[in-house]
C-alpha cells in the first residue's frame, strides 16, 4: 500500500525532481571516471625488483590473501590511476617475502580468527597493515623502492 504522505513515484506524471540520470541543475550525472583493465600480476615474478630479506620459500600461495590484496591495492585510485591498470596478484608475495598466520582466537560461528603477517622488510619487521603492504608493493612494481613511504621505509 503507498504512503499516502509521498508524492508520486520519480517516473510518474507529475513527479517532481530532476528526472533519472540528472542533477538538480538538469545536467547529466559526470561519468564515474575512467575505467582500467585488469592485469594479472605474479609479484615473485624476478622481473620485480624486490628487497625483501626472508631466505625461506612461501612453500603454499594464499589465494585468499593475494585476492584482498588485490582489493586493497584497486581501491588505492593513485595506483591504479598511475599504472593504468587494476591488478590481480597472482603466484605469490614478492621475492624474499613470506605470509605467515597466527591464530589469534575463535569467532563467535567456531571458525578460526587468524592475524596476517608479510615479513621479509629489510627492517626487519612486519607488515601488519594490508594498506602499507599495498603501498610497498606499489613501490616494488614500480622499480621505485627509494620514494618507498611505507611506515616500514
Amino acid at each position: 500500500m503507498a504512503n499516502p504522505n509521498q508524492g508520486p513515484p520519480p517516473s510518474a506524471p507529475g513527479a517532481s525532481g530532476p528526472p533519472p540520470g540528472t542533477n538538480a541543475n538538469t545536467e547529466p550525472d559526470p561519468s564515474p571516471g575512467p575505467t582500467f583493465p585488469v592485469r594479472d600480476i605474479d609479484l615473485s615474478d624476478p622481473m620485480f625488483t624486490s628487497d625483501g630479506v626472508m631466505q625461506q620459500h612461501q612453500a603454499t600461495v594464499d589465494v585468499e590473501f593475494l585476492s584482498r590484496l588485490s582489493g586493497c591495492f584497486n581501491h588505492q585510485p593513485n595506483f591504479v590511476t598511475t599504472l593504468g591498470y587494476n591488478v590481480n596478484f597472482i603466484g605469490g608475495l614478492p621475492q624474499g617475502y613470506v605470509l605467515e598466520t597466527l591464530v589469534c582466537g575463535r569467532r563467535t560461528d567456531g571458525s578460526v580468527a587468524l592475524d596476517y603477517f608479510v615479513r621479509g622488510h629489510p627492517s626487519g619487521r612486519s607488515f601488519r597493515s594490508m594498506t602499507q603492504l599495498t603501498r610497498h608493493v606499489y613501490h616494488i612494481m614500480r622499480n621505485d623502492l627509494p620514494n618507498c613511504n611505507c611506515d616500514l621505509c
